[in-house]
């Protein structure tokens, strides 16, 4: 069983806010481009995305050194890969539909930093992959919101493209929590 952590709490709370988000995606607009994109939930939604996305990356450049199972090391490059690639289409969408996206991952992200900074060896490994299985299991519950009851339509093909590789994500990580296993099959 996976227990919530502050790391992943934190995750979680970066990909499911609201306001907040709106407020850093609409920040810098033109009246112009703000009467011609995505609704308010939608923006909402791709500010979270950029922000989780920023957030995951930060924890998997962490482990990256510090991990010592190297099944959770290579877990971490796939995450930073997968999520570059994920954060760069993101930033495609949002210049299409006009949006300046956060930059940084947030609080949350500078709190999981000084937490998993605290830790060594099997306790950060352990504490790594906690953390992505709750941050995976937020994410593909606020994408397939957006999928579900999303108006923009770009931001819902980017959700449903992106959806696939986070479900992916999640059983490789709820597989390396409860069995130790090694990532077979990207």
């Amino acid at each position: 069983m996976v227990r919530r952590t502050p790391l992943a709490s934190g995750i979680g709370l970066a990909l499911l806010m609201g306001a907040g988000a709106l407020a850093t995606v609409l920040e810098g607009r033109e009246p112009q481009a703000a009467a011609k994109a995505a609704p308010g939930r939608d923006f909402a939604f791709l500010a979270a995305a950029a922000v989780a996305g920023r957030a995951e990356i930060e924890a998997a450049q962490m482990a990256l050194k510090k991990a010592t199972r190297p099944e959770v090391k290579a877990y971490a490059q796939m995450i930073v890969e997968d999520h570059g690639k994920a954060n760069r289409e993101l930033e495609d969408l949002a210049s299409q539909e006009g949006l300046v996206l956060p930059r940084e991952a947030g609080e949350a992200a500078r709190a999981t930093r000084e937490r998993l900074g605290a830790l060594s060896g099997a306790r950060f490994d352990e504490a790594y992959v906690e953390a992505m299985v709750e941050a995976h299991e937020d994410a593909v519950l606020l994408f397939t919101r957006e999928i579900d009851s999303g108006t923009d339509s770009l931001a819902r093909a980017w959700a449903k493209k992106t959806l696939l590789t986070l479900e992916s994500h999640e059983a490789k990580a709820k597989d390396l929590a409860t069995t130790g296993g090694a990532l077979s099959g990207r």
